[in-house]
């Protein structure tokens, strides 16, 4: 498994890639499902889109819990097969930290 942790400035919207650019080897397995973990701290709160292919349009999580505006922290796994993800924050800053397979 890869990870990376990114923050994500008030107001802004960051594109996380699922590649190894940036990453981390967290595990020799490479079994599961990208996992993304959104952590909201001093009132922040943050939405969440995917993007199926690179260059592709971002299309906000629809049901779950990245579904909506996040007000608190939590975690959940991404179905499908995802290029990457958009993160807006706002108020404040957020932190997002995924796992994801080596082999997506």
């Amino acid at each position: 498994m890869l990870s990376k942790i990114v923050s994500v400035a008030a107001g802004a919207t960051q594109t996380i890639l699922f590649n190894a650019t940036g990453a981390k080897r967290t595990s020799a397995s490479n079994s599961g499902k990208p996992t993304i973990t959104i952590i909201i701290a001093g009132g922040a709160t943050a939405t969440v889109a995917t993007r199926t292919a690179e260059g592709g349009t971002a299309v906000a999580v629809a049901d779950g819990k990245l579904a909506g505006t996040i007000a608190a922290s939590v975690s959940d796994v991404v179905e499908g097969t995802i290029h990457s993800i958009d993160v807006t924050a706002a108020v404040a800053t957020v932190t997002v930290e995924i796992a994801f397979p080596e082999d997506i």
